[in-house]
């Protein structure tokens, strides 16, 4: 990493007000794609965004990465308590011409000094963008890891006791049907019940957890099967809006994607 480049990371860390989090991965397109820390794994994103935008009439193009776009340069050069959430965000634009969809920094027209950052073209992000979400690893003992942070919780003491409770006599009703004590209906509805109680009992994280865990590991699996959907673009817009929560893009005429920031408010509830 050069020294602007450095700079630069530090100044995005200053942004968000805490150091550069794990999944920022500064060296751009490919690879060097950082592992996710399982309890900001747990906080990948959640919004839905289902509003698509409309350029001109009565044309109604979608944007995948729509209010995600941010300019390296901007935010690097933010000017110190400067209060606008806005600031550095490229917008997206359609050429009626070429049909070239793209992202463009709007500093200069909203009364900033222009940064000369280019205009970034929104197929080209979007695939680079997929690549980097396909690419991610999740450690091997994150499931462990979290739940040790889920039973910390005061809150999920009580209900983890007693699931553990059930689960030992699901274990002795087991044996008791294995060795023909009880008969199948009797086994079965004590099971339906029991598995009830469970289901009731489970904290919320493990549910999102489980959800979680399978986006982020069939990304291009559900990315590629939006196009069999209505609207794919809609979709592909959702679906990258539960993990990604700020794209930055830097560089002239032969920009790069500079970092990737994973969204901490996926698993709101865990906070």
């Amino acid at each position: 990493m050069t020294d602007y480049q450095r700079r630069l990371a530090a100044a995005l860390a200053l942004h968000f007000n805490a150091e550069p989090p794990n999944a920022i991965a500064p060296n751009g397109m490919k690879g060097d794609i950082k592992h996710l820390s399982p309890m900001h794994f747990l906080r990948c994103a959640r919004t839905f965004v289902h509003t698509p935008l409309l350029i001109g009439k009565p044309l109604m193009r979608t944007f995948v990465l729509h209010d995600r776009v941010y300019c390296a340069r901007c935010i690097a050069g933010k000017p110190h308590g400067l209060n606008d959430d806005n600031y550095g965000r490229m917008h997206p634009y359609f050429q009626n011409q070429n049909g070239i969809t793209y992202y463009r920094c709007i500093a200069q027209e909203r009364g900033y000094e222009k940064c000369g950052q280019r205009g970034v073209h929104s197929d080209v992000l979007d695939e680079q963008i997929v690549e980097i979400l396909s690419e991610m690893v999740i450690p091997e003992d994150f499931r462990e890891r979290i739940e040790f942070e889920v039973r910390r919780r005061l809150e999920n003491a009580a209900s983890l006791g007693r699931m553990e409770e059930i689960g030992k006599i699901v274990e002795r009703i087991d044996l008791s049907w294995e060795q023909s004590f009880i008969d199948k209906e009797a086994y079965v509805e004590k099971r339906r019940q029991l598995q009830q109680e469970i289901e009731a009992l489970r904290p919320i994280d493990y549910d999102e957890l489980t959800e979680a865990t399978d986006l982020i590991q069939n990304f291009r699996i559900y990315w590629n099967e939006c196009t069999n959907l209505d609207n794919p673009e809609d979709a592909r817009k959702q679906l990258i809006a539960k993990v990604v929560d700020r794209v930055f893009v830097y560089g002239g005429k032969n920009w790069r994607l500079y970092s990737t920031v994973i969204s901490q408010s996926y698993l709101g509830k865990t906070k």
